[in-house]
């Protein structure tokens, strides 16, 4: 009997030195989480950091430029979403630009449009940037797209074009596609040999998108 209450003492005591570790390990694990959950702000914040500089690393791969240029051509095309809907002026917002009888007259409409058949006149008056409306129909616009698309070139052929339309087509796919997917934009001059589409168009498109190519 003795024995058997000294074993049954000995478990008692066993027992409650387990407990008592038990209580110790639970009691030291609940202090280094809560000193790492008071540091997990930083690491959190460290980590997001790390994902974005690294999206950022990849989508200049891609694109093959520099973090400094996307960031200008990202910069550009946020201000123009921004204020693409409060634009106005000729053309702007989708609308057609007309001329009363009165300015094609004075204008020489019919012997302009007789030789370009394109009625370069409106098109003059039209921003660059001209605004346009929402054509799509309604169950386009729900339509998801992934994010992780790939990039695309844009190629514009082009043969003795009026300046306002040729520039107004560059202006519209940089400031319409976003800058993660447009890896480059090509003018491909068909042998054209008026003056504002040589020496005029190299400078002009140096000049304006210096800070994005």
């Amino acid at each position: 009997m003795r024995l058997c209450r000294r074993n049954c003492r000995s478990w008692l005591l066993t027992l409650s030195a387990c407990l008592c570790l038990a209580y110790v390990y639970v009691t030291l694990s609940g202090r280094r989480q809560n000193a790492g959950s008071g540091g997990g702000g930083g690491r959190g914040g460290d980590t997001a950091d790390r994902s974005r500089d690294s999206e950022l690393d990849s989508i200049c791969r891609q694109l093959d430029v520099t973090p400094d240029v996307y960031q200008a051509r990202l910069r550009r095309f946020t201000e123009y979403q921004k204020s693409e809907p409060f634009r106005q002026g000729p053309g702007e917002q989708g609308h057609g630009v007309y001329l009363t009888a009165d300015e094609k007259n004075r204008l020489g409409y019919d012997a302009m449009f007789a030789k370009e058949a394109f009625n370069r006149i409106s098109s003059d008056r039209i921003s660059l940037d001209r605004s346009l409306n929402d054509m799509r129909a309604m169950e386009c616009r729900s339509i998801s797209y992934p994010a992780d698309l790939p990039t695309l070139s844009v190629v514009i052929i082009f043969h003795e074009e009026a300046w306002s339309s040729l520039m107004r087509t560059v202006h519209s796919v940089v400031n319409r596609t976003p800058p993660r997917y447009l890896k480059e934009v090509v003018l491909l001059d068909d042998f054209s040999t008026k003056e504002h589409l040589l020496r005029n168009l190299d400078n002009y498109l140096a000049r304006t998108f210096q800070q994005t190519a």
